[in-house]
């Protein structure tokens, strides 16, 4: 997270740069906690879940909450349970809200009378917001939370300091302009903080809001004109479609409900010059705001040069059957030559689980046999994929493979899903060389995100869980690990994959050998979120017995 004043100086944290007032966070009253209500698009969950990191940091108990839809956490703790709330504000910030189903019928929970302006009908599809005696439908979003009833809130008051809401949606869009019924603000809000992603400049206005017809409609420019400083900055402060919409004469006065802004996604140069444009006009308007990247610039790294050391042929079996593919199968014969040949059976024999390790073992390269019917890099391929495709391009800011010369059919298929090819020109140095290799590979990220091809079990879900666990966690480095482990009580250090912030950068460059990431995690214990995982995805297949095992 990188985060600007408005006059372009850093600063140490949002509530700095948005010049919130702790003073007033303070608890006056058992009901009198202070509310701080999130609105626009462009990563207002990103500043819910890192605000109530900071602020829990200082020793307040936070909830999180909201008036119209949230993304169930994967990684940051949350309940259902106002009662179970409690408990657990003395420990962590949490999440409290009710959860909308996500089975295939897209029923919500039963639970109804809304706090104030939203509502939900008991097993429809569409969520109901009253506001001004007048009901307005939302379409229901499967796997999200919805809104507590007022009798709920009220008990989530007396026991928190402090509670942000997420009290708009723009369906991931990085700008928004609001229909009659929104913001969903709470009436009590001290403070409303409005989130714009500086991505859309530049962008076709159709692309890049939510209700693009409405800001068209209200500045008289066509749905394909590319949006403009000013006309983000319009948006932002307009009071029929815009952020400020219902600002003032709600509750509080505007004098107490003060309205900042953050302009988000300022990942470059180019972008920040952008952001610091809006901030001056905003400025010349009387508001503050602020600039930030709430979102560190991940690069994936993908270590694939090592030797396979314990993943052998013996150079003195005839079986002529050990190295498994199917289709265009390799094998190695007695010689130790390489051949293909077609073949649709699984050639692998339980008896090559005994040929591991001894001198006159010959290592080969493993990531290309066939396991299932695929090779075993495939399924690593495979998970990043489904995890852009999930997610969206910027959750993996770059894709790096450093592998060896020889892998032909890695190499292709990689380049193929846009990664940076990088030769390991010395891989018998060990992983440490192909860390260097890839760090020195990557541009302008923050954060450096660690796997390997042999675990042909992780899923996308993972690598998601482990990304959401870096940029919303407490540390700085974030690490898989055996969820029976964990269970059981046992020392387990993270292991792949696994990603470190920048800061450690001169920590990896030291590695030497096979010294790998494991090391930097050990000392740096305080400093690492975890993310628990069964055992049987971690599997890697380190020799030929695993391999069959696999199978």
């Amino acid at each position: 997270m990188r985060v600007w004043r408005s006059d372009g100086s850093g600063a140490a944290c949002l509530t700095d740069a948005l010049c919130i007032n702790k003073d007033i966070i303070k608890k006056r009253s058992k009901m009198d906690c202070c509310i701080i209500s999130v609105i626009g698009g462009g990563g207002k969950t990103s500043l819910l879940y890192l605000m109530s990191r900071e602020l829990a940091a200082d020793g307040f108990r936070v909830a999180l909450t909201t008036t119209t839809h949230m993304i169930i956490p994967k990684t940051f703790p949350w309940t259902e349970s106002v009662d179970e709330a409690a408990r657990m504000l003395s420990r962590e910030p949490v999440l409290v809200a009710h959860k909308v189903s996500s089975d295939a019928s897209g029923t919500a929970s039963s639970s109804s009378n809304r706090y104030d302006f939203s509502s939900m009908d008991n097993g429809s599809e569409d969520a109901v917001h009253i506001k001004d005696g007048a009901a307005h439908k939302y379409p229901l979003i499967k796997g999200k939370c919805t809104a507590l009833t007022a009798e709920e809130f009220a008990v989530l008051r007396r026991e928190a300091d402090i509670i942000l809401v997420e009290a708009d949606g723009a369906r991931q869009l990085p700008i928004k302009a609001a229909v009659a019924h929104e913001p969903v603000i709470m009436p009590d809000s001290d403070y409303v903080i409005a989130v714009a992603g500086i991505d859309a400049i530049g962008q076709p206005l159709q692309k890049v809001c939510h209700r693009p017809w409405l800001a068209a409609g209200r500045f008289g420019v066509p749905l394909d004109m590319a949006v403009t400083e000013k006309m983000l900055a319009d948006l932002l402060t307009d009071p029929v479609i815009g952020q400020m919409k219902g600002i003032a004469g709600r509750g509080k006065s505007q004098s107490a409900r003060q309205f900042r802004v953050l302009v988000n996604k300022a990942d470059d140069e180019g972008r920040r010059k952008s952001a610091f444009e809006i901030c001056r006009m905003l400025s010349s308007r009387g508001l503050i705001s602020a600039v930030s990247a709430l979102r560190d610039r991940v690069a994936l790294i993908v270590l694939a040069a090592g030797q396979g050391k314990r993943f052998t042929h013996n150079k003195n079996d005839s079986d002529g059957t050990a190295v498994v593919r199917v289709g265009d199968q390799r094998y190695i014969d007695e010689t130790g030559t390489e051949h293909l040949r077609r073949s649709d059976k699984n050639t692998i024999s339980k008896s090559e689980s005994g040929y591991i390790g001894y001198p006159d073992k010959e290592a080969v390269n493993k990531l290309e046999y066939c396991v299932r019917g695929e090779p075993i890099y495939a399924g690593l391929l495979r998970a990043v994929r489904e995890l852009i495709s999930g997610y969206g391009d910027e959750i993996i800011h770059e894709k790096i493979l450093v592998t060896q010369e020889a892998r032909h059919e890695l190499r292709r298929a990689a380049e193929a899903d846009g990664f940076k090819i990088v030769i390991n020109q010395q891989p018998w140095k060990g992983i440490s060389s192909s860390i260097k290799l890839g760090i020195n590979a990557a541009e302008a990220s923050e954060a450096y995100l660690f796997t390997v091809c042999d675990q042909p079990k992780l899923t996308s879900r993972t690598f998601y869980r482990l990304i959401e666990a870096y940029q919303y966690g407490s540390g700085s480095i974030a690490a898989v690990r055996s969820m029976e482990a964990f269970v059981n009580a046992q020392a387990a250090a993270g292991g792949n994959p696994n990603i470190f912030s920048v800061r450690y950068r001169s920590d990896l460059l030291a590695l030497e050998g096979d010294m790998g990431g494991k090391n930097i995690i050990r000392k740096h214990e305080t400093e690492t979120s975890y993310v628990d995982v069964p055992s049987e995805e971690l599997f890697d297949i380190d020799t030929k017995g695993d391999l069959w095992r696999f199978i």
